[in-house]
């Protein structure tokens, strides 16, 4: 679990230091996530929004919406699926 902790800071310092480099003009907009991977927690809730399977393979809008989003800004995702049963607080 220490491990994720470290490994999100990590990132998010990461995407910090291409935040300012775009609003300083040295990184194009366009490029602010290339080569990045992007982690993600999703509430599975929906199988229409986001399914995953035991082998963590996901489906659903919320996938093909990413997987748009990716190619066109050169990053790449990953998807942990939480089933909204296990999720006892939202906030």
């Amino acid at each position: 679990m220490h491990h994720a902790v470290v490994q999100t800071c990590y990132n998010l310092l990461d995407l910090c230091e291409r935040s300012r480099a775009v609003m300083n003009g040295s990184l194009p907009v366009a490029d602010a996530l290339a080569g990045v991977t992007l982690h993600f927690a999703a509430a599975l809730y929906d199988d229409d929004w986001i399914a995953c399977d035991a082998e963590g393979s996901c489906s659903g809008f919320h996938v093909r919406l990413m997987d748009i989003l990716a190619q066109r800004a050169g990053f790449e995702y990953e998807v942990t699926g939480i089933p909204s049963a296990e999720i006892d607080d939202w906030t």
